[in-house]
Parts: C-alpha cells; structure tokens; sequence
C-alpha cells in the first residue's frame, strides 16, 4: 500500500499512502481533539466506518496531499491508478505500454473486433452466447461481418480560413505569419500589461523581448512597455497572489480606474515555474477572475525554456482572444447560412450549453453565444446552483434540468441584446448545441426547452427581449461517444485492410434512426489510434410558431457543425466538438475546478477563460 494512490468515498481527492499505522484504529482519538476517528466521519459526513460487522482493529493509513499529512480508515478508500516507482524509467515503460494496448491502430482494432464477431453470434460450440442475447432481445443483422454503410465527405473548401492570401488556407495549416496576418486584435489599447515572475526568473529577459515582438506583430497595442512584479521564492500561493494584489492596486492608481474597467484595458501574465503547488495558479485566477476582472495568462518556465517560439506565438495567440480579439475565421461560414430559397444570408446565432458536477453544490451550468457574422467573438454566462435545501421557500425549481431551462430563459435576453448591438438587428435564427444529454433525459429536456412554445423557456426568453420575436431555433445534442460507442472504418479498395474516415465525414443513413434528424461526423484528421466519431441529435429545428422562418436543411447544418469545429481560437485546426460548445465546456472547467464560484460580469464579454 505504500506509495500507492487512493481516492475516498466522502469527498472526491486523491491520495499518497505514506505508511500504514497498525498502532491507530476507528476507535483512536485525534493528537488535538477528544474526538475520535469514528465519532469524526460520524459527525461530519453521517459515515459509519466501520460498516456492518467491520473489524474494530483495523489500522489507519497515513496519507500525503499537497504537503499536508491526514489519516483515513482503509474501508472509506479505494486504490486506483499505477503504484508510484521509484524508477521513472519503469514509470514510463507502464506508460507506454498502456498506449500501445489503448490506441490500437485501424487494423488491429479491426481484426481483434472481428475475433470477437464468432464468440458473439453464438456459432458453434459457443451457443450459449447466442442463446443469451436472444434472450435479451438482441439480434445481429449481419452475423459474419460488420455493417456496411456509406458516408459523405464534405468539400474542404467550405472550412478554408481568409489569412489574407490569394487562396484560402486549412485552419490546421496556418502558421505564426499567418495568423500575425489575419489576427483582429483588440478594440481598445491595453493600458498596461503586468509580469509575475519569481525572484531570479532565467527565462524573464527572452520572454519580455519575445512578447514585446508578439504584441506588436498580432496588432495589440499596449500604451508603456510591460511592468514586472517580483515574486519571493519560498513556493507559497500567498505570497503570488499578494504581489499580484499590489500590481494590479498600483495600476488602478497609476491610471486612475475603477476595479470594474479593467477587464479589458490590463492583463497579468505570470510565469510559474513547475515546482509550484496548483494552488498558487488557482488563486492568481480566483484574484484576477473574481476580485479584480481582469485577463491572466499564466505559463510554465519550462514551457518557455524548450518551446520559446511555439509557446510565444500560441500565447500572444491566446492573450489575443483573451482580451476580446480574434485569430482566423471561415468566410464560408455564411455560404452554410444562405436561405435556399431567397438566397439571403440569415443572421445567425449559435450558443453552445455545457453542464457539470460540482463539489458540495448541485452543479455549474455555462453558455457561450457568438456576437458577430464570423462566430468568433462570444458573450458567456454561467451559475453555479446550490443544493436546494428543505427549509428553502424561494426556490421554485427543484430539479437540475428545470433549473437549467430557467438558466437559459435568464440568458437569452443578454445574448440577444449583446448581438443586435453588434450587428445592428436581430438574429433571424439561433443554434443551440447542448452537450451530452442521455436518450432518457431529451424528452425532458426538449420538453423544457419548447412545452407548449408560448410555455417554453426559450419562447419566454425570446419575448423577455422583445415582444413578438420569433426566429428559427435549431437545438442539437452533441456527444463524443453516442449510442454504443460506434466506430467507423473507411475500407480500402482491392484490399483487406482498413483506415480511419477522413476528417469532415458525415455518416447519415443506415446507422441513424429513421424517425429522427441525427448524424455521426468525423471532424479531425487522427494519426493514432480509431476515430471516434461524434454524435449529433437535432431535438428541435423550426420556428416556434407557425408564420417563422422554417429550419435549416440537413446538408447546410452538418457544413455549419464542421466549419464551427474549425474556429476554435485555441486549436488551429478542427477539434471534436462545435467551438460554442467547446467555449461553453471551458467555462464549466474553470468555474468547478478551479474558482468555485461565478467569475465577475465584466469579463462575459470575451473569453477570458480560454
């Protein structure tokens, strides 16, 4: 047990076994407290550790986190992950066999299915396989081989982005000069940009030049040079987020502004290096997020140590859209929201909605709705939702998707109104992409969503801003693994052998339901590994009342879910998921694993948290 990592029932942590204590037990009072062990879980997580008829004398392990040491009864942890060698060389030699069993290639994967196929299908001897799943009501339409289907790929061009030359480039392709080229910075000039580093730093001197360099070429202008602060050495989060409490004071001073505007005039950059525990990165953003909003970009030393040109070059890139620029867009993107009919481009918003689990509060729900034609600039939200409690008379929505639906009710009149002050009108359709959402739970959800549509959250959010307003509303579930985990093999002409589809595939007949407008797409190209495909489930695709614009087509949405995939400003290239939805995903991370709490409105308006 020594050495080894345990995770704990009562609250979701990890764990360093350092020794276990056979002179302690259940029954054991704390060195400080007449309290006993028991007594303790008893009291503060209603936790009997001895469980029924559990040994009295069970020993105690010792256990290590973040510098800390703390005792935990064996019955309320469970081992999980490798053991901790001493030998890193071990360490990595487990490592890499775990990728090599993990992420088969095409042709592994391929034969090992197929060995499976005879063992399934009950073919004898193995009969009673058979006889199981038909038991269960599960049958197979091809016994022998897999099913045979055929996908589209979709033109390249559609997700070419504009750098700026005489042809369009892949957003997987564009380089440093490139995105220099193309990227919009900046409305207004950042006022002045704050350095942490600790005391001795060896990287400060290349990294101020390299980022002077940067902020020039990416067209951000910055009123002074940028102004170091100097961090003691001792490794403390406090003694970090006290020097950035003192810099940002001393820039309010210097020119003279409120907390609130500078979100987007300062930004602090700190440079960490590895050693540090994580809460020092999570107090200089809970300080620069919640305190003071205001854009933080942290990186580590040895990131700028053996990646200086990559790590400058995607920093400045990231501190760009941070402070509410962007880098590439896809002029196709409004081709996939021409109306077939008039040939009019639709004024088109998309939202992406991401939801997850919080400690000791009921969850985090976030959304990210674009503000402009090319769908890269984005208005977030998010709330954190406490456990309703019985004594609670206010609340008047009890489940996690009622609280939801009132989330976006909430949401929507910012949204729009964010959008009509860029674009000067409305949007004439809105795109919801929802993450992962069980096929038990979307008959809820939509029922939520559009019940009865004057009922629906949606419609009441949409009259909350205006009267009368209706648009087209296209709401899709987006998962990564979908309905069984399904895999795709692209079949290689006079051959045995199979490859992974290429990027930008849509799978739409035969494997998906005939009663329903749902897909499967390969949006990246993959060089390790099977692809796995992502599922979309189209809930909801037309006006809400009878005299609105119709829904979109099934061909211009899945260009419009691809090329959405391309314009993630943190990955130049496609990613698995739409953009708004990734944006959506981040914002939750940041919010449940790092700050614990909403971040301050003034930063909602670009994406800080990337």
């Amino acid at each position: 047990m020594v050495c080894r990592t345990i995770m704990t029932e009562h609250a979701v942590q990890s764990y360093t076994v350092e020794r276990v204590d056979f002179a302690m037990t259940p029954d054991s009072q704390f060195p400080d407290r007449k309290i006993t062990y028991r007594e303790y879980f008893m009291e503060r997580y209603s936790i009997d550790v001895l469980r029924p008829q559990g040994p009295r004398d069970q020993p105690m392990l010792v256990c290590l986190r973040r510098k800390g040491v703390c005792v935990i009864p064996p019955s309320l942890a469970k081992v999980t992950g490798p053991p901790r060698h001493s030998d890193e060389r071990a360490l990595r030699l487990l490592r890499t066999n775990l990728i090599q069993k993990t992420r088969t290639d095409p042709n592994t994967r391929y034969r090992q299915l197929r060995d499976i196929l005879p063992i399934l299908t009950g073919q004898p001897p193995r009969t009673r396989a058979r006889e199981s799943l038909q038991e269960s009501g599960i049958a197979f339409i091809e016994p022998t081989d897999f099913m045979h289907l055929v996908g589209r790929q979709m033109d390249v061009d559609l997700c070419m982005a504009d750098v700026g030359l005489r042809d369009l480039v892949e957003p997987g392709g564009i380089g440093g000069a490139m995105k220099r080229s193309v990227a919009r910075g900046p409305d207004q000039q950042l006022l002045e940009v704050l350095v942490l580093h600790e005391r001795g730093e060896r990287e400060l001197g290349g990294f101020m030049n390299a980022l002077n360099e940067q902020l020039m070429s990416y067209q951000v202008g910055v009123a002074q040079r940028p102004t170091t602060v100097e961090v003691p050495g001792d490794g403390r989060a406090s003694s970090w987020v006290r020097a950035a409490r003192n810099g940002i004071e001393d820039m309010l001073r210097r020119h003279q502004m409120e907390t609130g505007k500078l979100a987007r005039r300062c930004l602090v950059i700190a440079i960490l290096p590895d050693s540090l525990p994580r809460e020092v990165y999570s107090g200089l953003k809970k300080l620069t997020y919640v305190d003071f909003p205001v854009a933080c970009q942290c990186v580590r030393r040895s990131t700028l140590a053996h990646k200086m040109g990559v790590a400058r070059s995607k920093l400045v890139g990231q501190i760009v859209v941070k402070c509410g620029g962007w880098i590439w867009a896809i002029p196709a993107i409004k081709e996939s929201l021409r109306d077939t009919e008039t040939g009019n481009v639709r004024k088109t918003m998309v939202i992406g909605v991401s939801t997850g689990k919080m400690p000791r509060q009921q969850g985090v729900l976030a959304a990210c709705a674009s503000t402009n034609d090319e769908m890269t600039s984005y208005m977030s939200a998010v709330q954190v939702l406490p456990t309703p409690s019985g004594t609670d008379t206010l609340s008047v929505v009890d489940t996690f998707k009622e609280r939801e639906a009132a989330f976006m009710q909430q949401c929507l009149p910012p949204f729009l109104q964010r959008f009509a002050q860029t674009n000067g009108c409305t949007p004439e359709r809105i795109v919801i992409y929802r993450d992962g959402v069980p096929e038990a739970e979307k008959p809820i959800l939509h029922n939520l969503y559009f019940r009865q549509p004057a009922e629906g959250a949606i419609n009441r959010g949409l009259q909350e801003f205006a009267a009368g307003f209706n648009p087209a509303v296209t709401m899709c579930v987006a998962s990564k693994r979908g309905p069984g985990g399904v895999r795709f093999f692209q079949m290689e002409p006079n051959s045995q052998r199979v490859s992974n589809p290429p990027p930008a595939t849509v799978f739409d007949r035969d494997i998906v339901r005939p009663y329903k407008f749902d897909f499967y797409m390969t949006h990246q190209p993959v060089t390790q590994g099977v692809v796995s495909p992502t599922y979309y489930d189209v809930l909801q695709n037309d006006s809400l009342f009878a005299d609105g614009l119709g829904g979109m087509a099934t061909e211009p949405f899945q260009e419009l879910t691809q090329q959405l995939a391309c314009i993630y400003m943190n990955w130049a290239g496609p990613i698995r998921l739409p953009a708004p939805l990734m944006y959506a995903a981040k914002l939750r991370d940041m919010v449940s694993d790092v700050l614990k709490c909403a971040p301050s409105d003034e930063l909602r308006h670009h994406l800080f948290f990337l």
